[in-house]
């Protein structure tokens, strides 16, 4: 088995231009993207705002949850001033003509006013409202000053314990844009073991392997291992780079999104060559995954554009995100980041093990059954 991974290994460094391309095209993004997303943050400035609030028979837990949020405003950049009021149309007419924020404190939910032109101010407050020691469905709703419109956009469970993120902690777009990118790329690892094997199959390395003793379980085995070595290669200069030189935010365990991220490779590289050996027509793969699969994944992974994360706040299409294990793996380091949450990140790990066991049997089982036949 060690002559595959030698072979593989060899063969990528024999013609490593997409090697080199793959190692350098993740840098290359996070510095266009996120230099585009850090301005475009730049440019949006913030006025200090009064927000009004009326109680109207709120629960104690509701009043628990609004006073956390309140009274830990201040740690925050942007600062809020909460006053309260008894008047909810005159609140409601001056949200629509003074660009008022009004909050609704009824006895289940708490609802955010703002017109049109503060959705800034909206994005702020739901992000505070993220912004917590413990992960809470929330579900959340703009309102531009229809009161008929108007429905419950936040609900919770339990205590709210905020944690209000500085900006200066808060992620740029060097920090979003460094973890997506790398992740993204895990994607485009598949089309190593792709273009390998279709190579060993035109040059008969295959058969040769074969007369030499060399089964299709060590053959394919061995070619895993070889692109997982390959997959720290190309991995490996954008994390550091962007970690040492970019200075973007890795957290306080590195090492383990790191290991995430291998963990998602080696999924990715097990079904490439399940792939591969099913179908059996490299240019039929490679268009269909390259032209469709992979940019669907990708986009829905947030790859391209930042996508909250949280399944309610985008509605069906936050649903319709999930089906990419990229969304997976970012959300869960993110949160890991910021929140300080791991679990998420640990439950996404576990499952790119499972379903590597479940390739890995899927592979073997065909493999065993096509050289039975032979």
């Amino acid at each position: 088995m060690s002559a595959v991974i030698k072979n593989v290994i060899l063969r990528v460094f024999r013609n490593p231009k997409y090697l080199i391309f793959s190692a350098l095209f993740p840098i290359f993004l996070v510095l266009i993207l996120g230099n585009l997303l850090s301005n475009a943050n730049d440019s949006v400035s913030f006025e200090q705002k009064t927000v009004y609030y009326m109680q109207n028979n709120p629960s104690s837990q509701i009043m628990t949850d609004f006073n956390a949020v309140k009274d830990n405003i201040d740690k925050s950049d942007i600062k809020f001033d909460f006053k309260k009021v008894s008047n909810k149309e005159e609140s409601l007419k001056n949200v629509d003509t003074n660009g008022d924020i009004f909050l609704e404190l009824n006895k289940d939910s708490i609802k955010i006013y703002v017109n049109k032109n503060n959705e800034k101010y909206y994005t702020y407050l739901d992000a505070i409202f993220k912004s917590v020691d413990k992960s809470i469905e929330t579900g959340k709703e703009i309102f531009k000053i229809s009161p008929e419109k108007a429905t419950s956009i936040l609900k919770s469970n339990e205590n709210i314990n905020v944690k209000v993120l500085p900006k200066e902690r808060a992620p740029s777009g060097f920090d979003y844009y460094s973890v997506a990118e790398i992740t993204m790329m895990c994607l485009y690892i598949m089309l190593f073991p792709i273009s390998g094997y279709f190579e060993d199959k035109k040059n008969k390395t295959r058969e040769r392997m074969k007369i030499a003793g060399i089964s299709n379980k060590k053959y394919f085995l061995g070619s895993i291992l070889g692109y997982c070595i390959l997959s720290f290669l190309i991995t490996a200069p954008g994390f550091i780079f962007t970690k040492f030189v970019l200075h973007a935010n890795w957290g306080t365990q590195p090492l383990l999104y790191y290991v995430a991220i291998q963990l998602l490779a080696f999924m990715i590289i097990i079904l490439g060559m399940i792939i591969i050996y099913i179908f059996d027509d490299m240019d039929k793969i490679i268009g269909v995954i390259q032209g469709i699969i992979f940019p669907m994944l990708s986009f829905l992974g947030g790859a391209y554009i930042s996508i909250p994360y949280g399944k309610n706040t985008l509605g069906i299409f936050g649903y319709i995100t999930y089906i990419s294990p990229i969304r997976w793996i970012n959300q869960g380091i993110f949160l890991s980041i910021y929140n300080g949450e791991n679990s998420f990140l640990i439950k996404t790990m576990i499952g790119f093990l499972i379903a590597i066991a479940i390739f890995l049997v899927i592979l073997l089982q065909i493999t065993r059954k096509d050289e039975a036949r032979i």
